[in-house]
């Protein structure tokens, strides 16, 4: 499939063969340029005073990483930071063509393992209710598809807890137009020197940026 597809040819070289672009490809993010905005003392976990934060919630069902990442803002230091936990259905570590890898993320304490065959929407909305104690989650941004499960059971925890989850809860479209800004935002504050943000240590985001490139629409 991949020989006569040039979109499946990009996959398969990225995600199987762990290829990070195709010839021709023009690369967005490079894993070294991930590298250098990570910082070992960031850690979510040590952070005081329970920091406002901003959440967002990427699903999968079975064959792909789950992700939630947090951004805090340090007025301080007039910067940002940000926090991913992973997820991994534990059939798909073990049957993947990516488990030597994904494997020693796990050991490493990278990428958190589900039971079962499917991403577990239940261990998700704990961790994130978890969180919501060492910062103070303001809005949590998710894509609608196949996330209503999740939506529901944790619109429920965060009115149980006194939120209101009508407010913290968006959908966010996965259009160019929804995504274009920020992730020039992103991009710049990457590349500033000094760096507008900075990313917990974890390789399975340098991984990821290594795997990206940009898609673009041109106008007429």
């Amino acid at each position: 499939q991949a020989r006569h597809d040039g979109e499946k040819m990009l996959e398969f070289k990225t995600k199987l063969l762990n290829i990070f672009v195709s010839p021709g490809s023009k690369l967005w993010l490079t894993q070294m340029e991930m590298r250098d905005v990570m910082e070992d003392s960031f850690k979510i976990d040590d952070v005081k005073g329970r920091p406002p934060a901003m959440a967002a919630i990427d699903l999968s069902v079975s064959d792909d990483l789950s992700a939630v990442t947090y951004m805090l803002y340090s007025r301080e230091l007039r910067k940002f930071y940000s926090h991913t936990d992973f997820y991994i259905p534990e059939e798909t570590l073990r049957e993947h063509a990516n488990r030597p890898l994904y494997r020693i993320w796990v050991e490493k304490g990278f990428l958190k393992v589900c039971p079962g065959r499917v991403i577990d929407g239940t261990m998700i909305v704990s961790d994130v209710m978890s969180r919501n104690k060492k910062v103070m989650i303001l809005q949590i941004g998710y894509d609608a598809y196949k996330a209503q499960e999740v939506v529901n059971s944790l619109g429920a925890a965060i009115q149980a807890n006194g939120g209101n989850a009508e407010k913290i809860l968006r959908a966010v479209p996965q259009t160019f137009g929804a995504f274009t800004s920020p992730v020039e935002e992103l991009e710049m504050a990457i590349r500033r020197k000094p760096a507008g943000i900075g990313f917990a240590s974890n390789p399975i985001i340098a991984w990821m940026a290594g795997n990206c490139v940009p898609d673009i629409v041109t106008g007429k």
